[in-house]
């Protein structure tokens, strides 16, 4: 796993339900994204993953997550526009 700090990005206001979650990838690698923390900020962060249950199991270890989602895809930089990876089907859990 590889933690790629990024400049600030344009991430949505608050979303009208707290889970959104999208049918698993088969068998293709996730991008677990957290963008809000509790009472640190160390920017955003993102892991790759080889499943959505791999990331799942990441995130609720990390008790200072507040903001996350998870894109189908091993990327090597957090999505620029999560607007659009939604519109692509690429987001598959958000909170």
């Amino acid at each position: 796993m590889t933690a790629v700090a990024a400049a600030p990005l344009s991430y949505p206001g608050p979303i009208e339900s707290d889970v959104f979650v999208r049918d698993p990838p088969s068998s293709d690698d996730v991008t677990l994204v957290v963008y809000e923390w509790h009472n640190v900020q160390p920017g955003v962060l993102s892991w790759v993953f080889p499943s959505l249950a791999a990331a799942r199991q990441a995130v609720r270890a990390m008790k200072n997550a507040v903001r996350w989602l998870v894109v189908r895809g091993r990327r090597d930089e957090p999505p620029a526009d999560v607007d659009e990876e939604r519109a692509r089907g690429t987001v598959l859990e958000e909170v």
